[in-house]
């Protein structure tokens, strides 16, 4: 039996990294775009209730801003950005500098504290992108961990909520992502057979909210969009018959 953090990323729809520009842009429209995020996130926040499973919700600042509500959360919270910036400039050619990090995730922490009334525990950077002088940063600003890290690469000084390095069937890496899943690439099967093949001490399963609702190559149908909750729907229910769901702080001690 394995133990299983579910975590979600609650970002913009489909985001994509802007060139020269610290926000994110969103994949199927020219404006930035919630309307999927927040029925994602609505539908997994419903998936993890109804089965019992704890899960953590790393929000973007900027997208849970601008959702009409939030309900009250029982599960974790976590911070994943201001807008979904890439903080190394890798993809944008934008980098952000120490002063400006400072400023972006200090007004994120502010955002998501007074939307939830709670402070945001973990950090995860958008697109996984980090250095060491972020990884630092996170723990002057007061996260109590990171989750942007995979495992067998160096971490912070904070705790780290290690992402898998987890291969699904055809060899492919997925870092426990189910992208593969909602893109249609993969099926619950190959998941279930990576997984349950997983020798970690932990294992971090991740989605993104608008997954259920848009791909990356368009957007999805009503009936579309049950059909990629359904996916997630089994994966979890199957995996929950054999190993154990918990939440961030059990695994991070």
């Amino acid at each position: 039996m394995a133990k299983i953090v579910f975590t979600v990323d609650v970002d913009r729809d489909a985001a994509c990294a802007a060139p020269g520009e610290f926000r994110a842009k969103c994949k199927h429209s020219i404006e930035p775009s919630f309307e999927a995020s927040y029925s994602g996130f609505r539908d997994l926040l419903g998936l993890a209730d109804s089965l019992r499973i704890p899960a953590v919700f790393f929000f973007e600042a900027e997208c849970v801003s601008l959702f009409p509500d939030v309900p009250d959360m029982t599960h974790e919270i976590g911070c994943h950005g201001l807008h979904h910036e890439d903080f190394t400039g890798a993809e944008t050619n934008a980098p952000i500098t120490e002063s400006q990090r400072l400023g972006l995730l200090t007004k994120a922490k502010e955002i998501l504290e007074n939307r939830f009334g709670s402070k945001p525990m973990g950090f995860r950077a958008p697109y996984l992108h980090h250095d060491s002088a972020l990884l630092q940063l996170l723990q002057t600003i007061g996260f109590a961990y990171d989750s942007s890290v995979m495992e067998g690469k160096k971490a912070g000084p904070l705790p780290e909520l290690f992402l898998p390095d987890l291969k699904d069937a055809k060899g492919k890496q997925t870092l426990g992502y189910l992208w593969q899943l909602m893109e249609g690439n993969r099926s619950v099967e190959e998941y279930l057979e990576a997984i349950n093949s997983y020798k970690g001490k932990y294992l971090v399963l991740s989605t993104h909210s608008w997954h259920s609702r848009q791909t990356m190559k368009k957007k999805l149908s009503e009936q579309q969009a049950k059909e990629n909750l359904s996916k997630v729907k089994q994966l979890l229910e199957t995996l929950k018959e054999r190993h154990e769901f918990v939440s961030a702080g059990e695994v991070l001690g």
